[in-house]
């Protein structure tokens, strides 16, 4: 989970996180993309092209959230980015990587990029398909609302709104998005309990701590998800 924000071990905060990461990532794009002798250049173009899309942005949201950024250990943060540029090596989706950047920056700008946590995180986000991240947002927003409204099951009322907004629109049936919410189960990001004669789903607190960084919403819908 984050941390709150401590100073590092120099007792100074930093700002040359984002230098930091751009001379890492620029050494692994040249460890990961393979020679002419092993790879036409064809594929030596396109894993040269993702990993140069997911530095970028990377880069991006760490300088587009907070400014002022902790010292990092550099062997987490090589961890942390190799991590990260495999999934790009290994095509994970835009909208995967833009959330597993955004935890890095979250993690970073609170002190706490630290490999273990961050390794974690990406094993669930990288899992995750195009229309889970979607149901997960649009479930926890309803869930959310729900629940400020006290509504005594919300997350029975979630998932009928979830029903309204994305059945026919991004699952053909209530049988789909049934099997989507199931699956979701695996990676513990959804809890559920049986309650009044029906399976209850609810977000669990692993869910919570990775929304306030990885930003399921906002990562889905900034995609174009619908």
């Amino acid at each position: 989970m984050t941390k709150p924000p401590t100073k590092s071990s120099s007792g100074l905060l930093s700002e040359r996180t984002p230098d930091l990461v751009g001379a890492i990532v620029s050494d692994l794009i040249g460890a990961f993309v393979p020679g002419a002798g092993l790879a036409g250049l064809t594929v030596k173009a396109l894993l040269r092209k993702r990993l140069e899309d997911a530095r970028d942005i990377l880069l991006g949201e760490i300088r587009r959230g907070e400014k002022t950024l902790f010292d990092p250990s550099v062997e987490d943060v090589v961890a942390i980015l190799y991590r990260y540029a495999r999934a790009a090596q290994e095509g994970a989706a835009r909208t995967n990587l833009k959330m597993m950047a955004r935890v890095i920056a979250g993690q970073a700008a609170c002190g706490n990029l630290v490999a273990d946590e961050f390794l974690y995180y990406a094993d669930i986000l990288d899992s995750l398909r195009r229309e889970e991240i979607i149901l997960i947002a649009v479930f926890y927003k309803h869930w959310k609302l729900e629940t400020y409204a006290k509504t005594e099951t919300p997350g029975a009322s979630a998932l009928k709104h979830c029903k309204d907004e994305l059945v026919p629109n991004l699952f053909r049936s209530d049988t789909d998005m049934k099997a989507a919410i199931n699956a979701i189960l695996r990676t513990g990001l959804l809890v559920v309990e049986s309650g009044f004669g029906m399976l209850v789903y609810s977000p669990s607190r692993l869910l919570e701590q990775l929304h306030q960084m990885a930003l399921f919403e906002a990562a889905s819908y900034g995609e174009g998800a619908l």
